[in-house]
C-alpha cells in the first residue's frame, strides 16, 4: 500500500490509455465523497480497494456501515490481512448476533460536550423517531399526531432528569391512553403542548396512543434496539459510549465493520440509524478535545438511501471540516438520497458539499450530469457519457489539494 489516500483508479486519456493513479488525499477527504452507479458496475470493489489503500494514509478510525448480504466484510478482512499481516486493529461486528448495551436516552454526555439541553433533547427525539419509523415502515394512521405526542413525552421525561429508559416512556404513554394524564413539567411551552394532547377525546386518544405503543413495542422487539433503549439497570461503565466505545477509538488507526446484512430490511435500517447516531455522538464528544488530536475519521455508508432524512447525517455532511470526518455515501444514484418531504435531504447536502463524486454507469444521470457539466449546453453530452460507461469505468470529479474542484476525468 502506498499510503497516499483513497485509491479510485488509473486515469485514462482520450484514447483510453492508462496514465497516472488517481488518489483522494487525506487533506481533502473531509469534503466528503459520493460513489454512484447502477447495480453491478463495481461500487463495492471500488470501495474496498480504495478504503484499504486509504487505511495506511490516515491515522483516525475507519467505520463501515454495511447493509447488503455480501462478502464485503470477509473480502476486506482477507485483503487487509494480506497487506498487513495482522487484524489486530480491526473489529468485525455482526449486528444480527451482537449489540453492546448503550444508553440511548441520555443527554448527559451531550451537555458535557457543550450542546444546549434543548438541542440535545431535540436531536435524541429526531434519532428515536427515525429508528421507530424504519422499524414499522411508517405504515399506520395518525402518524403526524403520534410523532408530536412522542416528542412531547420524551421532552417531558427529560424535564427533570438527564436519562431514562424506554420502558419509562412506554409507561407514561400507557397512563396517557388509560387516563389522559400527562407529566408535570416546568417548561411552559411544553406544558401547553401536553395540555393540548390531554384534551383529545378518549376514543381519539386511544387510537393515537395505540399507534404509538405499537411502534414502541415493535421497536424493542428487535434485540439490538432493546439493548440500547432499555439497557441493564446498572450500566457497564460510567463512560460507556456504545459498541466498542466508539468515542475512544476515533483517534486510533482502527477499522470497525458494522455488518447489518443478516437483519431484515426494516430492522437493518433501524439498527443502522442507531449506529450512525452513536457515531455522531462520539464525534460531538471529540469536539471538546484539542483539535490537534483529531485525525480524520472516515465513515463509509453502503446503501445510503436507507438513511435519508437524518438531520445528524446532514450535519456531518455540511460541517465535515469542523468534525474532522469524511463521509462516503454509496448509492445507485443521487436521486435515491433526495427526499420530497420535510426531512433532511442528504442527497442535496452531498451534491452541495462533496468534494469528490465518483460515478459508474447511470441510466438516468441528470443530477450528476448537471454537476459534471462545465456549461448548460454540456449537460446532455455529460449525461450520455455517464449512461455509456463500461463496467469498472468511472467518471470522477475531485478537488485539488486546496479544495478547488477540478474537471471530471475518466478512470478505470
Amino acid at each position: 500500500m502506498s499510503g497516499n489516500g483513497f485509491y479510485v483508479g488509473t486515469r485514462l486519456d482520450s484514447n483510453y490509455e492508462p496514465l497516472e493513479s488517481v488518489m483522494i488525499p487525506p487533506a481533502v477527504q473531509p469534503l466528503h465523497m459520493g460513489i454512484f452507479g447502477a447495480t453491478g458496475v463495481g461500487k463495492s470493489l471500488l470501495l474496498l480497494t480504495g478504503a484499504i489503500e486509504n487505511r495506511a494514509a490516515t491515522a483516525g478510525a475507519d467505520i463501515f456501515l454495511l447493509q447488503k448480504q455480501s462478502e464485503f466484510s470477509r473480502e476486506y478482512l482477507q485483503t487487509y490481512y494480506a497487506c498487513n499481516g495482522t487484524l489486530a486493529d480491526t473489529y468485525y461486528i455482526d449486528l444480527e448476533e451482537v449489540m453492546v448495551p448503550m444508553r440511548f436516552f441520555d443527554v448527559g454526555p451531550l451537555l458535557e460536550n457543550g450542546m444546549s439541553r434543548s438541542t440535545a433533547i431535540e436531536r435524541l427525539c429526531d434519532q428515536y423517531i427515525a429508528i421507530t419509523k424504519r422499524v414499522v415502515g411508517d405504515s399506520y394512521e395518525n402518524a403526524t399526531r403520534a410523532e408530536a405526542i412522542t416528542r412531547s413525552f420524551i421532552k417531558a421525561l427529560f424535564d427533570s432528569q438527564l436519562a431514562f429508559a424506554h420502558r419509562d416512556l412506554q409507561a407514561a404513554i400507557r397512563r396517557f391512553i388509560e387516563t389522559g394524564a400527562v407529566p408535570d413539567v416546568s417548561d411552559e411551552t411544553l406544558a401547553r403542548s401536553l395540555a393540548d394532547h390531554a384534551t383529545m377525546p378518549a376514543d381519539t386518544r386511544e387510537l393515537v396512543g395505540d399507534s404509538i405503543l405499537f411502534r414502541m413495542n415493535e421497536t424493542v422487539e428487535t434485540p439490538q434496539l432493546r439493548a440500547a433503549l432499555d439497557p441493564p439497570t446498572t450500566p457497564t461503565t460510567d463512560d460507556d459510549d456504545g459498541p466498542l466505545r466508539i468515542a475512544s477509538l476515533l483517534g486510533q488507526p482502527t477499522t470497525i465493520l458494522f455488518d447489518l446484512g443478516g437483519l431484515n430490511a426494516n430492522r437493518r435500517q433501524a439498527v443502522g440509524v442507531l449506529v450512525l447516531s452513536q457515531v455522531w455522538r462520539a464525534l460531538k464528544r471529540r469536539l471538546q478535545t484539542p483539535r490537534a488530536d483529531h485525525p480524520v475519521v472516515n465513515v463509509y455508508v453502503e446503501e445510503a438511501a436507507a438513511f435519508n432524512g437524518l438531520p445528524f447525517l446532514t450535519e456531518l455532511l455540511t460541517q465535515g471540516r469542523e468534525f474532522d470526518v469524511s463521509v462516503t455515501l454509496v448509492a445507485q444514484s443521487p436521486s435515491q438520497l433526495q427526499t420530497s418531504g420535510d426531512g433532511a435531504d442528504i442527497g442535496t447536502a452531498l451534491l452541495e458539499n462533496a468534494g469528490t463524486l465518483v460515478s459508474g454507469r447511470l441510466p438516468m444521470p441528470s443530477g450528476l450530469a448537471k454537476r459534471f457539466a462545465d456549461s448548460p449546453s454540456d449537460v446532455q453530452r455529460m449525461a450520455d457519457r455517464l449512461s455509456n460507461l463500461q463496467r469498472d469505468e468511472w467518471l470522477i470529479e475531485r478537488p485539488s489539494e486546496w479544495g478547488e474542484t477540478r474537471p471530471p476525468v475518466s478512470v478505470a
